[in-house]
């Protein structure tokens, strides 16, 4: 956020029983500067908690997720007594589309990611941790999911849901498992 240009209204209609209301919409931002945000699979971190509820929408014409690249992003979201949720989230990224809804319970902090991609270039996905120079597969990917997991455990661990993934018009490389 720091040196971008950067369109911000917030809002409270009742003092007496506050509502936050936020819109921003910002050139460029990266989620981690949000003190109030932390990856799901990294550890637990201090966070600064609201005392209040609040909504509102978020919009980038470029941003990262971790190191995941992302473009015309843009999400509504709502929080209250630590119950939170993103929804109506789109994203373009690696020349797909990304749709997600994203919600938090306060009492043990587990969530439920439900969402789509379409037509995301599956490549560049195995490159970015920098353990791959080269991708075992190629393609573009459509993904159908609905996970649940625990953010205050090991997250992998507690992973749980469906989730469908195809990749098509794709090329597979040095894949063991699947080329066995």
């Amino acid at each position: 956020l720091q040196g971008q240009p950067l369109n911000l209204q917030v809002s409270v209609a009742d003092w007496r029983r506050p509502k936050l209301k936020i819109k921003a919409v910002v050139r460029k931002l990266d989620f981690r500067v949000l003190s109030f945000f932390r990856l799901p699979w990294e550890p637990p971190s201090t966070v600064y908690k609201i005392k209040f509820p609040a909504s509102g929408r978020v919009e980038a014409a470029s941003a990262t997720f971790g190191k995941l690249p992302l473009s015309n992003m843009k999400g509504d979201f709502t929080f209250d007594a630590g119950n939170w949720r993103v929804y109506n989230f789109s994203a373009t990224s690696m020349k797909g589309q990304i749709h997600l809804d994203i919600t938090g319970r306060a009492k043990d902090n587990w969530i439920r990611m439900v969402g789509k991609v379409r037509g995301m270039e599956v490549g560049p996905l195995f490159t970015l941790s920098g353990k791959h120079s080269e991708s075992p597969l190629l393609g573009r990917a459509k993904v159908d999911a609905d996970l649940w997991a625990d953010t205050n455990g090991d997250f992998f661990d507690t992973l749980a849901g469906s989730a469908s993934i195809r990749v098509s018009n794709g090329k597979l490389n040095r894949f063991t498992l699947m080329s066995r």
